[in-house]
């Protein structure tokens, strides 16, 4: 018992090394770049950015200041902006669409459509602050989605109320966060409740007469005044001049059934119909005020064949951008393919057609084809120096003074003064393509810089690494615990503990005031105060001591070991070493599964061909490995994941068709009855007669309630409800029984009620592969009677984490599952919805791991070898990530590829520590 507690007191004190060391690392590499998109507005805050428009102080020296460059006066006095949730370019720009109301303003030339280039994460958040800040996408807005903050930096809608403009809002609540006490008018609709497809988009829609009607009833108002009074003796308010609409339905559609759901058509016409009624409404109000108003149609992202979104694929990346008036009148020749613009190219360009100014951080350039349509030479110029004026300060604000740029920008300026000296065709078209240019390497110049916090990087990086040292010697202790020891000495042990005292804290000394002092970076570890500093290097001295003495014990019994290394433990390691080796790839990372897959089938192979030898070449034996290796083959074939093959064909795809719909539905009653019937016969191990009925009273009616749910036959929340309320008690009952009554049988029970959670959550194609999992664990256990601890313990950790790629998930976001985390919820509530995200991606893991608990018969010393085992493993793949991370942290795919992955470890980190703290319990029950 005292071992087992020295142990644990090892693991505590690297888990607390390990947290502060990612935690740190986070901190400089995902919060750092947060809080440095910001860092500018905050700095040029008290700046009138208006008047720094037309006068521009920098390295880039030029007297030129075009004529009437004041950019009040605009071309548009209103704009309606309607942003359709995930709306997918091709939903448009398709020959055969649902969107003919829009296309046909396309044809006429009353409207400019392209395809708006997003950047990962594709969520809605980040999103919305491209569409209106125009700058670099925060990756931690992915998690932020959830619960947006108001924002700091600048944009259109701060130009718009500084200048006076009144601003009305409807739909999703996300924009309310973002701009509190921006709207002068506003209702939100809650944009994570994606079971509503149609009436989170009605709550937006009837909104629209009544905002019209104010402009009728104000123009009415004025025309009397004036009728009366002869003038106007005081302005009056008009009701709004920009009204934001944001519709979520198609959304939602694509997250319950993709894009390729019976109901996304209808919804396209909806769209249609109510850019057709807005379009008609506008031309009528401009006619009635002699006023124009632009009409802005544009989606923050688009969706994938599954109809999720988050990663960085094409049908994700792809959202639509179109502007549209009855003033416009384009007889140029269309393309037959969409031009192709970066989203954020809608900032600048908004603010040039309002005339406000363009967000200090704004990366977007003007559309130069839809500006030289509708505007004059003379105009188009000065719009191009405005924008580039905005452009050169925000490479003013890294810091950067490149001679190429600045040459590029004043040559831009003399061909531009010499244009409106001489009028030359030559002399606009330099001026042009100069300006042009100087704007797309300033965009790059940005787009690759990094803000990243070096040194918390790098200090964060030591921290791990230390942990992992700690953490593999002891499991290499554990490994070698009956090793007998020849020799070991005692002496001289505390004088060792010195030296390494005495050797460290120079060390940490040097790095830590080396660097702070000497530099000027900002760093949160250098600012951090002097306690939190001693705790850590109290930390460090307590794991180094620990990992040296564990290190003399593991050398002291190599010493003595006399065994040999065996062809199945080389292929093991091996294999390992293949999974590390993946981790330092973009392809590899994206197409985890595959690794994955690969390592298990050859664990199972070599687990299969030992158990063959081990009973004298029995051919139940290999019937139980070839039947095991089929059910697997089968069950990876059931969701194509990934990024290459993701929307290819599979059995999920294939139970999905509608002529397929009654033998879907069969497979899933089966399902539900498999494990009902587990319900119904494992419960016999509960001694008490009352608790063992309730058991099984309660798995009956969760099973019945789950059938009538996901087939449709009583497809309320409160029959979702009704399936938790019974799975609660089951495990309420579970908890209840006396300590130490056959917890080994228990761990089934939890098992066969988690399994039922499963069926409830997750889409109904997917619920055969939960009576996979069973058929796969009954397999093992006939192959695994001689196994080894601790490749037991290996082989059920890889199968769980293939199971994982196996319901359908990826490294990537965008396939999370979040439809199913609001069965059974009537409203959105961050907590439960979480939750439930949490248990659908790691139904698989969380299956093979309390199958491991039961088929290796944990006691507290096996305990200790697992969660040893576990924190090992674990602690080097966060290591070799975030060295590699930090390596390449300025590579092409960091923010669509390689944080996802960090994203993911992270959760999966969290997760091992839950099923240790759960092991740990259970065992002590």
């Amino acid at each position: 018992m005292k071992l087992i507690s020295n142990d644990l007191i090892k693991i505590s004190v690297n888990l607390c090394i390990f947290f502060i060391g990612l935690w740190i690392f986070f901190e400089g590499m995902f919060l750092s770049q947060s809080n440095a998109s910001s860092s500018l507005f905050q700095s040029e805050v008290t700046q009138d950015v208006e008047a720094n428009s037309t006068h521009f102080t920098s390295s880039f020296q030029s007297n030129f200041i075009p004529l009437d460059t004041n950019r009040s006066n605009s071309t548009f006095d209103r704009m309606v902006f309607v942003l359709v949730d995930a709306f997918r370019s091709d939903f448009l720009f398709k020959e055969k669409n649902e969107m003919k109301f829009i296309s046909s303003l396309l044809n006429e030339g009353k409207a400019f459509g392209f395809v708006a280039e997003a950047v990962a994460p594709t969520v809605t958040l980040p999103r919305i602050k491209a569409l209106t800040c125009g700058g670099i996408p925060n990756f931690m807005d992915l998690l932020f989605n959830f619960n947006s903050e108001a924002l700091k930096e600048d944009n259109w809608i701060f130009s718009l109320r500084k200048k006076g403009k009144r601003i009305h809002f409807f739909g999703d609540d996300t924009w309310i966060k973002l701009y509190p006490g921006q709207f002068d008018r506003f209702e939100g609709v809650s944009s994570f409740f994606v079971a509503d497809t149609v009436e989170v988009d009605n709550n937006v829609t009837r909104h629209i007469k009544g905002e019209f009607d104010l402009w009728n009833s104000f123009v009415e108002k004025k025309e009397r005044r004036v009728e009366e009074e002869g003038k106007e003796k005081e302005e009056l308010q008009h009701p709004w001049d920009a009204l934001i609409l944001h519709y979520l339905g198609l959304d939602h559609i694509g997250h319950l059934e993709g894009p390729n759901s019976p109901l996304m058509p209808g919804k396209q016409r909806e769209i249609d119909g109510i850019l057709r009624d807005l379009f008609q409404k506008i031309g009528e109000l401009d006619e009635k005020t002699k006023g124009k108003t632009l009409l802005v149609f544009c989606s923050d992202h688009g969706m994938n064949e599954l109809g999720n979104h988050g990663g960085s694929s094409l049908g994700e990346t792809s959202a639509v951008l179109v502007l549209a008036s009855p003033h416009f009148n384009d007889k140029s020749k269309r393309s037959s393919s969409p031009l192709k613009v970066a989203q954020v190219d809608a900032v600048p360009t908004i603010c040039s057609l309002l005339g406000i100014s363009i967000p200090i951080q704004s990366l977007g350039r003007i559309i130069p084809s839809f500006f030289e349509s509708i505007f004059g030479e003379e105009d188009y110029l000065k719009i191009l120096w405005n924008n580039s004026q905005q452009q050169s300060r925000v490479l003013k604000s890294r810091g950067k003074d490149n001679l190429s740029l600045n040459r590029l920008f004043n040559e831009a300026q003399r061909s531009h003064e010499k244009y409106l000296n001489q009028r030359e065709s030559k002399d606009y078209r330099d001026a042009i393509k100069n300006y042009n240019r100087f704007m797309e390497e300033i965009q790059d110049e940005w787009t690759q810089s990094s803000s990243q916090d070096s040194f918390a990087l790098w200090f964060g990086i030591i921290l791990l690494f230390i942990s992992t040292i700690g953490f593999l010697s002891l499991l290499c202790t554990k490994l070698l615990e009956e090793t007998p020891i020849k020799s070991l000495s005692h002496e001289n042990v505390i004088k060792k503990d010195l030296l390494l005292l005495f050797m460290i804290t120079p060390f940490t000394f040097m790095i830590w005031n080396g660097f702070c002092n000497q530099t000027e970076q900002n760093s949160p570890v250098c600012s951090s105060s002097l306690g939190f500093k001693s705790f850590i290097f109290l930390l460090v001295f307590a794991s180094l001591v620990i990992a040296r003495r564990d290190i003399e014990v593991v050398l002291a019994k190599s010493r003595s070991w006399k065994g040999s290394i065996r062809w199945d433990s080389l292929i093991v390691c091996t294999c390992i070493f293949l999974y590390f080796a993946g981790l330092l790839g973009s392809s590899t990372i994206e197409e985890e599964h595959q690794t994955f897959y690969f390592i298990t089938t050859t664990l199972l192979l070599v687990q299969s061909w030992k158990d063959f030898r081990g009973k004298s070449k029995d051919l139940s034996s290999l019937l139980y490995s070839i039947s095991l290796l089929f059910i697997s083959k089968v069950m990876r074939s059931w969701n194509q994941t990934g990024n290459k093959w993701l929307g290819g064909p599979d059995i999920h795809k294939w139970l999905l068709k509608e002529e397929n719909q009654f033998f879907c539905g069969v497979l899933f009653i089966f399902s539900s009855l498999f494990v009902l019937s587990l319900g119904l016969v494992s419960p016999n191990s509960i001694q008490s007669s009352l608790k063992r009925k309730t058991f099984k009273m309660l798995s009956f009616l969760a099973s019945f309630g789950i059938v009538l749910y996901k087939m449709g036959l009583f497809p309320h929340v409160e029959t979702a409800q009704f399936v938790y309320f019974c799975i609660f008690t089951m495990i309420l009952v579970l908890l209840s029984l006396p300590k130490g009554e056959n917890w080994i049988s228990r761990i089934e029970l939890y098992l066969i009620t988690f399994s039922q959670l499963f069926l409830l959550l997750h889409k109904v194609p997917n619920a055969f592969l939960i009576v996979g999992f069973w058929v796969q664990t009954f397999l093992i256990s006939l192959l695994n009677q001689k196994n080894e601890f601790w490749r037991s313990i290996l082989t059920l950790r890889w199968m769980g984490y293939s199971s994982f790629f196996i319901l359908g998930n990826s490294n990537g976001i965008s396939t999370i599952d979040i439809s199913g985390a609001y069965t059974g919820l009537s409203s959105y509530n961050e907590f439960v919805v979480g939750s439930l995200v949490a248990i659908i991606g790691l139904s698989g893991p969380l299956f093979f791991f309390l199958y491991g608990i039961q088929m290796n018969n944990n006691s507290q010393g096996n305990a200790i070898k697992s969660i040893s085992m576990i924190f090992g493993f674990r602690s080097v793949v966060i290591l070799i990530f975030s060295l590699f991370i930090a390596t390449h942290r300025h590579h092409l795919f960091i923010w669509s590829v390689f944080s996802p992955k960090y994203i993911y470890e992270i959760a999966f980190t969290l997760f091992d520590v839950i099923q240790s703290l759960f092991l740990l319990l259970l065992i002590k029950r």
